[in-house]
């Protein structure tokens, strides 16, 4: 029981030593201004996440990283895909496609 209570008290007093006494009257010190963050870095990309989970299911991502490729490329090799073994709804072929063309098209500089 003594032990315990050495140890309560040890870590009681450590975690107090980081703490910052009370500042006396006056304004804080002013924070460094931050820029925001685009709202659309932080949005959730389902296209990105299709890719992932179908396309390297069967070869590694880099497999196609820096080709730059047309829409109508890209649905030609998604549909040889889904054709050779992706499993892939429907609804995602045209997300994926999209997602490619617009990370991988010909405008996206590498």
């Amino acid at each position: 029981m003594h032990v315990l209570a050495v140890l309560v008290l040890s870590l009681i007093s450590f975690q107090m030593a980081g703490t910052e006494p009370a500042s006396p009257a006056g304004p804080a010190p002013a924070r460094p201004q931050v820029e925001p963050v685009a709202a659309a870095s932080l949005q959730h990309d389902p296209g990105q996440e299709l890719v992932q989970a179908r396309c390297s299911s069967c070869h590694g991502l880099s497999r196609f990283a820096g080709e730059q490729r047309t829409g109508a490329q890209w649905a030609e090799t998604v549909t040889r895909m889904r054709d050779y073994c992706a499993d892939l709804a429907d609804e995602e072929y045209p997300v994926i496609v999209a997602f490619l063309t617009r990370t991988q098209g010909p405008a996206v500089p590498h």
